[in-house]
């Protein structure tokens, strides 16, 4: 089982005084984006997708030129009564120093955890598959041109590729991020912190959606709410008009 990442902090040889810097960062400059999702598509006459296999492909990227030295990050949260883990890999490095298509891509920020990905439990957190454990004593920054699980560079292939089997009725969200017991980014600054944390829901009655960001959510609602109150106000107008009409 991997260690946390938080424990590495202490290794003398990090150095750098990365082990006494918790504050998080002010912004999650860490990112988790989908680049594929699919499975659970029902047919005339079906009313359940259980036994089928929902995959969801994701890239690791970051806001422009922020530095890390690692990331720990793991899929966790799930209900396994509803969907659980089937298999899944990994990227064997990310954010490399030197990228280039046709070239190939060098320097990168060393993945510890197996291309092929497990599902494992620490310290009564509940279960979760660990897919980055990645670390150096140089930060690193994102590269737009950094292969997927295809080798390819620039081909922008999914750099995570995970499976999940419906198995039984409801519904459940995976949380892909830093916030599981141990997990964390931490910043050239010293400071260690989080990443933006993405959630998916998977379902037995439909195709799995990306969950908006609370921001994105309420951005949504207020959005909605201020068009209903633009067409009362227009409705409340217009019968007034009617009455002085009449």
């Amino acid at each position: 089982m991997r260690s946390s990442i938080l424990s590495r902090l202490a290794i003398p040889a990090f150095g750098l005084g990365l082990s006494v810097a918790l504050a998080p960062t002010p912004a999650a400059a860490v990112t988790f984006e989908v680049s594929e999702l699919g499975g659970c598509t029902l047919a005339t006459g079906e009313t359940d997708c259980i036994g089928e296999l929902v995959t969801i492909g994701l890239r690791i990227g970051s806001e422009p030129d922020e530095q890390v030295y690692g990331i720990g990050a793991s899929i966790y949260g799930y209900d396994e009564s509803v969907a659980d883990f089937e298999s899944g890999e990994v990227v064997g490095s990310i954010f490399h120093g030197l990228a280039l298509p046709a070239i190939g891509a060098f320097d990168g920020l060393r993945n510890l955890v197996l291309p092929e990905l497990v599902e494992s439990e620490l310290g009564g957190a509940g279960r979760r598959v660990a897919f980055l454990d990645a670390f150096d004593l140089r930060p690193h920054t994102a590269n737009a041109n950094d292969p997927g699980l295809d080798g390819i560079v620039g081909g922008g292939d999914a750099q995570l590729r995970i499976r999940f089997r419906i198995l039984g009725l409801g519904q459940t969200i995976l949380s892909i991020g830093t916030r599981y017991a141990g997990d964390a980014v931490v910043y050239q600054t010293g400071t260690t912190g989080h990443a933006g944390t993405l959630q998916i829901l998977l379902r037995s009655d439909g195709a799995p959606v990306v969950v908006p960001e609370p921001g994105e959510a309420l951005l949504l609602a207020l959005g909605l709410a201020g068009l209903a109150c633009v067409r009362d106000q227009r409705a409340s107008r217009s019968a007034t008009a009617s009455a002085i009409a009449r």
